[in-house]
């Protein structure tokens, strides 16, 4: 009688640990004990994280840039060619020829014909389109990624929690465990089951620890953060979404950064052709010129008071030319050719790139409907049925109808399916992350 009473207290010790850690995963991922043990209920959120992504990432600065060089080239584009100004000195003197000499000024001006100015003007501003256009998917894509290695380190932090949970439990029963054996109350076998268990435990805490560091550390470099800094995460899952409505892979091929990019750069590639026929056309100098000429010859003359004076002419011209090219061999025609291929190329490009995204966000679909029903059935019936699992076994166990390692094996039962839900919830948020990379904008898009 003693002794049942002995094996009673230990039982009722062991259950209360159980218990009480039981009533941890009892919770969802998001409650108050989780992010406890998160230790990020004040961290930085995933868009706090693209903020800072956008203000410090070199490379997107870098792209932003781009902008600045494409605005120039608009400008440039648009300045009209700068007229000449030509002088002329011949000096006589300087070659033993006295008193010959002449001075001229000219003035040219290129008129620009077949409307060059104003096509050269398209195809810059359809530059600055698609640069523009370039450095917003570069934006989507620095989006996307920073979420995604957002959620992909939070679920490395859950995982760590959940397995920490465990590791704790499970150190507890092994010293209840030990106790009882020496004390002559428990099997040695228990001691060293659980002591195994124990050890797997925190070699996969080194593992998850490690993964999650390394998702930190993308996460630091993404968003422009100094790899010595502190980053904690603020466990704030993505917002549900509803069903992406009928017309969303419709406005996702007209809202699409790098679609949009394609269009422009086949407008680009038309207005280049535009412009090589126009430059085909040549253009017509006018010009206008003084010249002052001075002679002196060897025979002598008399001035009108009867002196004798060496004869000397000095004349002053005005000359007024036009200058015109003869297209004769090179009518701009290679590159003429040249533009209309990359007209085509761009056609071309940009029809493929459509059909692939079509067929991308499709596939995203179909991975976000699969990952929306995985986490219904965990949040529905999986989660809980696996809660109602162990509180059977521990009822059995109170009844002395099972063993203490069977409570420690549906215990582990129960966590394994918290990391199992905390991976479809990843799958959840990386989901609707590629949604949106692929769509541009998955709230503007959905119900």
């Amino acid at each position: 009688m003693k002794t049942f009473r002995f094996n009673r207290a230990w039982i009722s010790c062991a259950l209360l640990y159980v218990s009480a850690s039981s009533s941890v995963w009892a919770q969802s991922p998001n409650d108050q004990a989780t992010k406890a043990a998160l230790g990020n209920k004040d961290g930085t959120s995933a868009e706090e994280l693209v903020k800072m992504a956008l203000d410090a990432n070199k490379g997107f600065l870098a792209s932003r840039k781009q902008i600045d060089e494409a605005q120039g080239l608009l400008q440039q584009a648009g300045l009209r060619p700068n007229p000449t100004l030509q002088t002329n000195v011949l000096s006589g003197p300087a070659v033993g020829n006295t008193g010959e000499g002449e001075i001229s000024v000219s003035y040219s001006h290129t008129f620009e014909l077949g409307g060059k100015r104003d096509k050269r003007v398209n195809v810059a501003s359809f530059s600055l389109k698609v640069t523009e256009r370039t450095t917003a998917d570069l934006e989507r894509q620095l989006r996307a990624d920073v979420k995604a290695r957002y959620a992909e380190a939070l679920s490395a932090e859950r995982n760590l929690a959940t397995v920490r949970t465990l590791l704790s439990i499970t150190e507890q029963t092994y010293r209840i465990s030990e106790a009882r054996r020496a004390e002559g109350e428990g099997p040695a076998l228990d001691v060293r089951l659980i002591d195994v268990e124990r050890n797997r435990l925190r070699s996969e805490e080194l593992l998850l620890d490690s993964q999650r560091q390394r998702s930190i550390l993308e996460l630091k470099v993404l968003a422009g953060i100094d790899t010595e800094d502190d980053l904690h995460l603020k466990d704030d899952e993505t917002p549900t979404a509803a069903t992406p409505t009928a017309d969303f892979i419709e406005r996702a091929l007209k809202e699409r950064p790098d679609i949009q990019a394609a269009r422009a750069n086949e407008q680009k590639a038309t207005a280049e052709a535009e412009l090589a026929r126009a430059e085909g056309v040549p253009n017509i100098t006018g010009s206008i010129g003084y010249t002052n000429s001075r002679s002196r010859f060897p025979q002598f003359g008399t001035t009108p008071s009867g002196a004798l004076s060496r004869v000397s002419d000095n004349d002053n011209l005005l000359a007024v030319g036009i200058s015109i090219p003869l297209p004769v061999r090179d009518r701009n025609q290679g590159n003429i050719y040249a533009a209309e291929s990359r007209s085509a190329q761009a056609r071309l490009r940009r029809q493929f790139l459509e059909q692939a995204a079509k067929r991308e966000i499709e596939a995203a679909l179909t991975r976000y409907r699969a990952a929306l029903r995985a986490r219904e059935l965990f949040d529905s019936r999986i989660n809980q049925q696996a809660e109602e699992n162990l509180k059977v076994v521990r009822a059995s166990y109170d009844l002395g109808e099972t063993r203490l390692t069977d409570v420690l094996i549906e215990q582990r039962r129960l966590i394994e399916t918290k990391k199992a839900y905390n991976e479809v919830v990843k799958e959840y948020q990386l989901s609707l992350i590629e949604l949106e990379r692929l769509a541009g904008n998955l709230q503007g898009a959905t119900r």
